[in-house]
């Protein structure tokens, strides 16, 4: 590494500081805060330190990116920053501008969010977004969010170019449903599971934009999975994938459908330390909760469909 190089690295390395100072400061105030107010119960006083946690490092993942993408072109828009890749088109960055622009909007609106950080968006190719995931370029998603960044695919390696881009991406692009990740971790805390953090971008998809993500293998015709094995922590390791994120999506839009803001009051439990299950209970009632343990909504011939309404703001 040359002087140079050298001097770089440690002026970036001294940006962080002042980041890192002020992590520890607000952990260690908001914990302070807590317990001074006898909040009662050492759940609370964790969930508050891990809230923070989680959002220093949404900051610290923000400002990496900032940093790393800085040389390519952006543009400011409503809430959040599109950093794009050189080889991205110019009709996929336009289509996604204008989904970024009609989704933040909507989305921090129905999540009470509206005042926020920018969030940095990532436009990128489809080799640059297999090698992130380390996958083959054919594997390669719409999308993804990880730690306060969202990233998406150039539309145009997967929808055909022409005047109706920009409508067609923003009916099948994954836009909403990446913005909900980072609304639904900013309620939360960062504490939310992963199934319901995919029933909600799924159900907030649905509602904002009409797309339900369908598979063949994914109807209720088939044994569905238990809660257990849904709230069990192992979602994203349960071998049908496609039919986990349908059950998942239906038991989201039973506990939404009970009324406008019914799941980002659960969120706000899950932000205080309560568990799932008693996040549910303690919004929906025990009546609710005790349909979804038994698998009601995971009956033959229900589910979310496509043109069917999906309901309320969450």
């Amino acid at each position: 590494m040359t002087t140079s190089k050298w001097a770089d690295a440690s002026k970036r390395r001294r940006k962080w500081i002042p980041v890192r100072i002020a992590a520890v400061v607000s952990a260690m105030a908001i914990v302070g805060a807590v317990v001074w107010a006898g909040q009662p119960g050492a759940q609370r006083v964790q969930a508050a330190f891990y809230g923070l946690s989680a959002a220093a490092q949404r900051s610290s993942q923000r400002a990496a990116v900032r940093l790393t993408l800085g040389d390519w072109s952006h543009v400011a828009l409503p809430g959040v920053e599109l950093y794009v890749e050189p080889g991205v088109g110019a009709a996929g960055a336009r289509a996604v501008e204008h989904a970024l622009s009609r989704g933040e909007p909507a989305v921090t609106r129905d999540f009470g969010v509206s005042t926020h950080h920018v969030w940095p968006v990532a436009l990128v190719t489809r080799n640059t977004m297999a090698a992130r995931l380390r996958v083959a370029p054919g594997a390669a998603p719409l999308g993804y969010y990880q730690g306060g960044v969202i990233w998406l695919l150039d539309p145009g390696a997967f929808l055909p170019d022409g005047p109706g881009l920009s409508e067609v991406y923003g009916r099948r692009g994954p836009v909403v449903h990446e913005l909900t990740h980072e609304a639904d971790a900013v309620v939360s805390g960062g504490t939310v599971p992963r199934w319901f953090d995919e029933g909600l971008a799924q159900y907030e998809d649905w509602r904002l934009t009409g797309y339900v993500w369908l598979q063949s293998n994914d109807t209720f015709t088939q044994p569905p999975y238990t809660w257990r094995q849904l709230d069990g922590g192992a979602f994203g390791n349960l071998p049908n994938q496609a039919l986990a994120y349908r059950q998942a999506l239906a038991t989201t839009a039973a506990i939404c459908r009970r009324g406008a803001g019914t799941c980002v009051q659960v969120l706000r439990q899950l932000r205080m330390g309560a568990g799932m299950s008693a996040a549910i209970d303690s919004v929906a009632g025990p009546s609710l909760l005790s349909r979804i343990r038994s698998g009601a909504f995971w009956a033959p011939g229900t589910g979310p469909e496509p043109g069917s309404g999906a309901g309320p703001a969450p």
